[in-house]
């Protein structure tokens, strides 16, 4: 997007909304438009001040991150929420993103994080912490669930996107899964829905992010090539 990216801070921990705003308005592309101290205080600033992005910390007093997330969603659909998270809560990733949070962050992530996952989510993209997306995925295989991860992706969808992330083409996914490339198409777009990655880099990060598929021999090149055909 052109122009400053708006951001209000929603986080029940002054010490944290303060440095977190020092460190963005460093930056000439941001400007902090207000801070909330909870969740009714968020709803009413995304209300009054119109930010592109919200930083909501996802245990807020009065009204819980989920709750404030469905509100602000309501009340806005085109705002970007930055959910930031305690490591130990990964379980209720799913339950945020379904709710409508186009990123996640872990409390700890330090700040220059906050700043290009602020950029992804203004210009449309979706951003996941590498450390939360790692422990639920390793929480999920432990399990050895059929339905996987924050995104709510199915073992075939998972199983796609793996392959996105190695390098493979549709025709190539088809191939080696015994698909059509219709069908491999139409999985596809299902998934970029389900995790939000409005660009094919979004999509490609997350599937780095989620690990290659494993047993699968890298095509030398392949990512890089799709990634500049698709740009």
């Amino acid at each position: 997007m052109t122009g400053q990216v708006r951001i209000v801070i929603a986080d029940a921990h002054p010490l944290m909304r303060e440095g977190l705003k020092a460190t963005l308005e460093r930056f000439p592309d941001m400007t902090v438009v207000a801070e909330a101290g909870d969740g009714y205080a968020a709803v009413l600033a995304a209300a009054t001040h119109g930010p592109d992005v919200i930083i909501l910390e996802s245990t807020l007093p009065r009204l819980d991150g989920y709750e404030t997330i469905v509100r602000l969603r309501a009340q806005n659909p085109h705002l970007r929420i930055l959910v930031s998270l305690n490591a130990s809560e990964t379980f209720e990733i799913q339950e945020l993103v379904q709710a409508g949070a186009n990123g996640i962050l872990a409390r700890n992530t330090p700040a220059s994080e906050f700043v290009t996952a602020i950029r992804a989510l203004a210009d449309g993209g979706a951003y996941f912490s590498n450390a939360l997306v790692l422990s639920l995925l390793n929480r999920a295989e432990r399990k050895g669930g059929g339905q996987v991860n924050m995104f709510g992706l199915t073992t075939r969808e998972l199983e796609i996107l793996r392959q996105i992330g190695s390098g493979f083409s549709n025709k190539d996914i088809a191939r080696r899964l015994d698909l059509s490339v219709r069908t491999v198409e139409t999985h596809r777009l299902n998934i970029r829905k389900k995790t939000n990655a409005t660009r094919f880099k979004d999509l490609l990060e997350i599937a780095r992010r989620l690990g290659p598929d494993r047993g699968a021999p890298v095509p030398t090149g392949a990512v890089d090539a799709t990634l500049t055909m698709m740009m």
